[in-house]
């Protein structure tokens, strides 16, 4: 008989992990985005999750939980000794059961009923801090990334929410004739995304943006860089042109720098490295806002939950978090880790041929961008 124990993905359970790493050691490093120490240390005064606090008391390895209206004390060498435990279990396998032990026992000590934070919130946790060299303590909001098991997801597709519409054109005009008829049987021929894409990029097809699916997607990228929606669109496009689908941003990024083929990348500089860096700069704020607030299908106010940062769950179970004042070590990490990915087709329909009574061509493709572990 199949067991109906409710399950959660290593990346939910590496949340509940890293917040279990912090109440246990108190201080984590801070590294670039190469995920290399900085010689400094991000220290925790307390820790926030709903309506639960969790204070370091000073000069003690106690800490106190405040958690439906009541005070409890427990010590800190407990709860490292029982995150091993957790690790363990975490490196175990794809789905871990909530009813685990391991779980079960950190839950109750730490009086928390949840593992991880809704999968609409971009803040898994937030917390009291202090950073190196400075008295003052500072409230922010964290999200947190798992470098063990599958790739990590920084932005899911959401079916039309994150449909990205193209114009399909042949020397810079709607297809007509021998192109016209190629696009038609290909329709009926029903290829798969992949090699409908790179079919056309090998005929010679060029893609031009024309829209968002639906306008939320299309006004946050505008909020974020006035370009942003045509910008994006061209790094999608970009990816189908190179040896392999995994490249990175910053990888697709030196690609178009290098083309320099619509107006939205000609106006960046006179030269590649003007245009790379400029584009780099846009990217590194697109990735930004959609780890921090953004996301596929609703208006952006331009708030941020997670303002603190990013922490890493490294392979080996260290906890640390990328550099907070400057932003540079988030932006450097999310490009270069940073990749698009085809989701399934079935919850998410794209890579359609789509005709019109104009004699205009249309085809969409889907943005999901996941981040490469170490």
């Amino acid at each position: 008989m199949k067991s109906t124990a409710k399950t959660k993905n290593i990346g939910e359970v590496s949340e509940f992990y890293a917040f279990v790493y912090i109440l246990g050691d108190r201080k984590i490093r801070l590294v670039d985005g190469n995920l290399c120490g900085r010689g400094e240390y991000l220290e925790f005064l307390k820790l926030y999750r709903s309506d639960e606090s969790y204070i370091f008391l000073p000069d003690s390895s106690n800490l106190r939980i405040l958690s439906n209206g009541q005070s409890s004390i427990v010590n800190r060498n407990e709860i490292r000794t029982e995150r091993e435990q957790l690790f363990n279990l975490l490196k175990k396998g794809e789905k871990i059961k909530l009813n685990a032990p391991e779980i079960q026992a950190l839950m109750q000590e730490l009086k928390t009923e949840r593992v991880s934070a809704k999968s609409e919130k971009k803040m898994d946790f937030s917390g009291e801090v202090r950073l190196p060299g400075s008295p003052a303590t500072q409230y922010l909001g964290f999200s947190v990334k798992s470098n063990i098991g599958a790739n990590s997801t920084l932005i899911n597709a959401g079916g039309r929410k994150s449909e990205v519409v193209y114009r399909i054109l042949f020397n810079g005009t709607n297809p007509v004739g021998q192109q016209l008829s190629q696009l038609k049987l290909w329709s009926k021929q029903g290829l798969k995304p992949k090699e409908l894409f790179e079919t056309l990029y090998r005929e010679k097809f060029e893609l031009q943006f024309e829209k968002t699916a639906e306008a939320p997607l299309g006004l946050n990228l505008v909020m974020i860089d006035s370009n942003g929606p045509e910008l994006l669109a061209r790094l999608m496009w970009e990816r189908y042109q190179n040896s392999t689908l995994n490249s990175t941003f910053v990888e697709l990024i030196g690609s178009i720098a290098k083309k320099n083929d619509i107006a939205a990348v000609k106006k960046l500089g006179y030269s590649e490295e003007e245009r790379f860096n400029a584009l780099c700069y846009k990217f590194a704020a697109i990735l930004l806002a959609f780890s921090t607030g953004a996301t596929v299908g609703t208006k952006w106010d331009g708030k941020e939950q997670a303002s603190g940062g990013m922490i890493v769950v490294l392979k080996s179970g260290e906890v640390v978090c990328l550099e907070l004042v400057t932003r540079n070590a988030v932006g450097q990490y999310l490009l270069n880790r940073s990749y698009f990915e085809n989701p399934s087709t079935k919850r998410h329909p794209y890579g359609r041929l789509t005709f019109s009574e104009e004699g205009s061509v249309f085809v969409s493709m889907q943005l999901q961008v996941r981040l490469k572990a170490e």
